[in-house]
């Protein structure tokens, strides 16, 4: 840190300030890109919450794949053909079990599933991911209290996933060009705004070589900066 800190002191004092209008600017295009990052997630997840919440099977289309005597599954898993969302649908039990009545992949339940199918929860939300690595965002609801019966419903995460992939790159560019144009107006602000400090520089050093005191350096009339005084 102290090396870093010395390197950047031996720059001329044009490279230090473009530096450091370059190194700002970069942190807050950093700052505004991550951040938007989590908010358009924290859309399109609650989007996706609300859609699984809008899709609510009812009583009497649950009834039909659920022993009514003893709440579990009545039957050995039957899978539907696969609908357009990739959505998986099963059926939770009381007692643990479960059966896939919608979707070509059962999604494992985890306690939060079973904490609906028992009663001690009215639903749970939450992030699950298949055997074969597929990540699923998951609304499980209860449906038949008095048995035991829930409902998970899981969509995959991809379109999720996919449309921040496709953000993030266009964060990165879009950072990286506001970097590249802080550093060109960084090194301008200071061309301009020590253009009256290299003057100087000069007439000094002009005094020091000949020692010629009339030396002048014209200051501009409407001029009252520190450096014009």
């Amino acid at each position: 840190m102290r090396s870093l800190t010395r390197r950047v002191r031996a720059l001329p004092i044009r490279a230090r300030l473009s530096l450091l209008v370059a190194s700002a600017v970069a942190l807050a295009v950093a700052a505004a890109a991550v951040a938007c990052w989590f908010v358009v997630k924290s859309v399109l997840v609650s989007s996706l919450d609300e859609a699984l919440k809008a899709n609510r099977m009812s009583k009497q289309q649950v009834s039909q794949y659920v022993n009514l005597r003893t709440g579990e599954c009545a039957h050995d898993p039957v899978t539907h053909e696969q609908n357009p969302f990739g959505s998986s649908v099963q059926l939770v039990d009381g007692k643990g079990g479960s059966c896939l009545i919608i979707g070509m992949e059962e999604v494992p339940l985890t306690a939060a599933d079973r904490a609906v199918a028992e009663g001690r929860t009215e639903d749970a939300l939450h992030d699950a991911r298949s055997p074969d690595g597929t990540q699923y965002r998951v609304y499980t609801y209860s449906v038949l209290p008095e048995l035991g019966v829930a409902v998970s419903a899981a969509r995959p995460l991809d379109e999720v996933n996919s449309s921040l992939s496709n953000l993030a790159l266009v964060l990165v560019f879009v950072a990286g060009a506001g970097v590249v144009g802080a550093g060109a107006a960084g090194l301008w602000v200071a061309r301009t705004a020590l253009r009256p400090v290299d003057e100087l520089t000069q007439a000094v050093e002009h005094v020091a070589r000949t020692e010629d005191l009339t030396v002048r350096i014209p200051v501009a009339d409407d001029s009252e900066d520190e450096i014009a005084r």
